[in-house]
């Protein structure tokens, strides 16, 4: 069982571009001594029920941890999950060719809306 998370771990640190990997585990708030799985595995399923793939959600989960960072603000993984749900949300029906990367998304309404989380 410790192999399986381990795994899951490796896998979903792995997801974005390694420039981001450093602030996507900051938004996940992994420290050794925390079992993070179910914060993964919330991560995993909004990330499987929308029309993004996991790699682009972890890049857009790194650039709002590294805006967030930039204004010296904290917040927890539920408020910033439930912002880049939303933010997907909005892309939902959008058709493809048209969509914006996810990323790209998150910072536009970062800078439009702000986060009040």
């Amino acid at each position: 069982m410790k192999n399986d998370a381990t795994a899951e771990l490796h896998e979903i640190l792995s997801a974005p571009l390694p420039e981001n990997r450093a602030a996507f585990a900051r938004f996940l708030q992994i420290a050794p001594a925390l079992d993070r799985s179910p914060e993964i595995r919330l991560f995993k399923n909004a990330a499987d029920e929308s029309d993004f793939s996991q790699s682009d959600w972890a890049n857009a989960a790194a650039i709002f941890q590294k805006k967030l960072e930039t204004q010296k603000r904290f917040a927890g993984f539920s408020k910033k999950l439930g912002y880049l749900c939303c933010c997907a949300g909005a892309l939902a029906g959008m058709p493809p060719e048209l969509r914006p990367a996810l990323a790209r998304h998150v910072e536009a309404m970062l800078d439009e809306f702000g986060f009040s989380g």
